[in-house]
């Protein structure tokens, strides 16, 4: 893993998370934890574009920090493209990020370790390939998804775990400090969401 990345990584001990914030988590670990058979994550936000997308590549690489062995995904309810301020925020942070083809929804190479294959993004339906049809659990973004998609088909369990969109700070003095606060948190959320999964299962 390449030294900034894992600066991040680290980092996040010296923040600790509100307890509002724990509660919400805790109840997250102890649902993946009741369902020790759908080792698959689904990330769903409207438009897979930021949010999601962030919450997708923490996960993977929390994943693999822990050497857990859960796959994790990403969609939403409406195809868009990943977003070029969310990519941005997670370079910031150390990942690196390369564009594989150029259209209007391209797909992106995200590396986290030049040991580990890659993570191929980019926006989709949570329904679309390469995202599981059955024996997942979803988590739910924003409130727009959970309105619009009450149900997700195929998910064996449903949470809710909210980020505030930081796509209202487009075009203001705050865009890139408000993205990079956006990918810092969830980071930060995801890494202790496996963590405790970590803990719990070598005892």
């Amino acid at each position: 893993m390449n030294t900034k990345l894992l600066n991040t990584i680290q980092s996040f001990d010296a923040n600790p998370l509100s307890e509002d914030r724990k509660t919400i988590l805790d109840q997250l670990i102890a649902l993946l934890m009741r369902n020790p058979d759908a080792h698959k994550l689904v990330f769903v936000c409207t438009h897979n574009s930021r949010r999601s997308q962030m919450a997708q590549a923490w996960a993977h690489v929390a994943n693999d920090f822990y050497g857990l062995d859960w796959q994790c995904f990403s969609g939403g309810t409406e195809i868009t493209a990943f977003n070029k301020n969310a990519i941005h925020a997670l370079q910031t942070l150390g990942f690196e990020i390369g564009k594989v083809e150029k259209r209007e929804n391209p797909k992106y190479n995200i590396q986290f370790d030049s040991d580990k294959k890659p993570i191929e993004m980019f926006s989709k339906k949570y329904t679309d390939s390469p995202n599981p049809t059955k024996n997942f659990v979803a988590i739910m973004n924003c409130s727009d998804a959970e309105t619009n998609c009450p149900f997700v088909t195929g998910a064996s369990a449903i949470l809710s775990l909210k980020y505030d969109d930081p796509k209202i700070f487009d075009d203001t003095q705050f865009e890139e400090s408000k993205y990079e606060e956006t990918a810092l948190k969830i980071g930060h959320e995801l890494f202790y969401v496996f963590k405790n999964i970590a803990s719990i299962s070598k005892k």
